[in-house]
């Protein structure tokens, strides 16, 4: 496993959190392929 600087993860939660609102907008069809 690699070893997540705290810093570095919550950049990765963030990050999550404004793809996931991205991929909320978009129709329901293309959202499918990403598991929530």
């Amino acid at each position: 496993m690699l070893q997540i600087q705290s810093s570095d993860l919550e950049l990765v939660k963030k990050m999550q959190h404004l793809l996931g609102q991205l991929i909320a907008v978009e129709p329901p069809e293309k959202s499918t392929a990403t598991d929530e």
